[in-house]
């Protein structure tokens, strides 16, 4: 059984690694994109890219970061067994439809706290994520689409208003007690998804401040791959746009190697509207994607690889 394991697992490894270049050079024919785009343009200084390649890893830090404070009332992690939990998570995730993996592949190294109060609490640090994406969404989304309707004021209100009921929510998870105790196969898990309620508002906030500092990491980053790209575009619009174009995808249910298309086609929708450079467009947003999933999840393959069985 133990060598079983191992040969599916080097089986997912080697699977893992031919899927994804087989999608990123067939389906979305990156090197096609790219010769589209030195044919009319030259991107411009190094400097742009490896200064976003290198945002990664405050990125990835991050995220770490947020694992071990969700996980501190129940389970002392190291910053080291925290970051091989994070790319696990994003490793399988690429593999699964809504990056339901994450939440499996988060849970491999747990020893103290139960799988399963593990997994709802990578859904509550997903959520904080979420939230985020969604507010700052609203606003961009409302200064790009909806300023212009026949109705701004209004829009406006209801944006603010959605954002504000978000964050309520977020900060209210009790009030879910009640629908949990309606159901007695989920009655058992109420208590996994609650901390101490003198840490409860602490521990949420601390976890929304990372996700915010998370966001903005990933917008600078696509802004400089933009730069990159020679995609001419105000740092105003381009934030306002990539915004938009995050808070679009977080609706579009998707498998996460399907889903490349989508986010070129979005952020084509919402970009284009201030640059006619498509191939640029779509190489930055591509980029961004092979440094902020791929690079960690085959780091990830391997430490799935490595776990005893």
């Amino acid at each position: 059984m133990k060598y079983l394991l191992q040969f599916l697992k080097l089986v997912l490894l080697i699977g893992s690694f031919v899927f994804i270049g087989y999608k990123l050079t067939n389906t979305f024919n990156i090197n096609e994109r790219y010769l589209d785009f030195v044919a009319l343009y030259q991107p411009k200084s190094l400097f742009f890219f490896f200064l976003a390649f290198s945002l990664m890893f405050l990125n990835i830090s991050l995220e770490v970061k947020k694992w071990m404070v969700l996980l501190k009332p129940y389970e002392q992690f190291t910053f080291k067994e925290s970051t091989s939990a994070v790319v696990s998570g994003i490793a399988l995730s690429i593999i699964t439809p809504n990056q339901i993996g994450d939440f499996a592949g988060r849970v491999l190294n747990l020893n103290k706290l139960a799988k399963l109060k593990g997994a709802l609490l990578a859904v509550i640090g997903y959520t904080a994520q979420v939230l985020t994406t969604i507010v700052f969404g609203l606003f961009a989304y409302w200064r790009l689409v909806l300023s212009k309707s026949e109705m701004p004021a209004l829009t406006a209100i209801l944006s603010l208003f959605a954002a504000i009921i978000s964050v309520f929510i977020f900060f209210n998870f009790q009030l879910l007690s009640p629908l949990l105790n309606k159901f007695k196969f989920l009655k058992k898990y109420e208590e996994s998804i609650n901390v101490k309620k003198k840490k409860k508002s602490d521990l949420l906030l601390n976890v929304l401040i990372l996700s915010v500092f998370r966001f903005c990491t990933y917008l600078v980053q696509f802004w400089l791959l933009l730069k990159f790209f020679q995609v001419e575009i105000s740092a105003f619009d381009a934030f306002s746009a990539i915004i938009s174009t995050f808070f679009f995808f977080f609706f579009v249910p998707s498998f996460l190697l399907l889903e490349l298309g989508l986010r070129g086609s979005a952020a084509i929708w919402f970009i284009g509207m201030f640059s006619s450079n498509i191939p640029g467009i779509l190489l930055a947003s591509y980029t961004l994607w092979i440094i902020n999933m791929i690079i960690p999840a085959l780091y990830g393959y391997f430490i799935i690889y490595k776990i005893k069985t």
